[in-house]
């Protein structure tokens, strides 16, 4: 009994021991190699993108459906919103904004909202069809909930050009 309790003060001082030299050990520097010199790392501060909000109705990338169910649009703030009338898979890209500040929108599918944050007087949404085919891509502008805008083409890589004034 006596050797039993020599033996549990024993392991209980050397895992003190350990967690004492291990928390020493992980509150130091890196080791460097002698005469080795070490330069600070400047992590870059990303800068934040315009905000947009996407609305989507789930697709299945690369497999031809039906039409979805039109996407609800909010009933505060101007929104873009863009599809297709025949394929949720159609692809596109475009500009939308006020004129003196445009926001990209980056190559996307299916039936979107894109919010416009701060508009106000004229707002424009250009977009194109990334696909040589027959599918209507059609472009609406939104304001509080109210159909303001829209403009279609079906032709291949069409180009759509909306326009309204708040």
């Amino acid at each position: 009994m006596r050797y039993l309790s020599l033996v549990l003060l024993l392991i209980a001082v050397l895992i003190t021991a350990g967690c004492v030299n291990f928390n020493n050990y992980a509150n130091t520097a890196p080791l460097q190699a002698p005469g080795a010199t070490s330069t600070p790392t400047t992590i870059p501060t990303p800068i934040p993108s315009p905000q947009i909000v996407y609305v989507t109705v789930p697709v299945t990338p690369g497999i031809s459906q039906t039409p979805a169910p039109p996407v609800p649009v909010p009933s505060t703030g101007v929104f873009v919103r863009v599809y297709c009338t025949k394929y949720t898979d159609c692809q596109y890209q475009g500009t939308m904004g006020m004129p003196s500040s445009l926001i990209t929108v980056m190559p996307e599918f299916g039936d979107r909202l894109f919010l416009i944050p701060n508009a106000a007087g004229a707002v424009q949404a250009d977009f194109e069809k990334l696909e040589d085919n027959q599918d209507t891509l059609v472009v609406q502008i939104y304001e509080n909930g109210q159909f303001l805008a829209s403009e279609q083409s079906s032709d291949g890589y069409a180009k759509v050009h909306a326009y309204a004034f708040l």
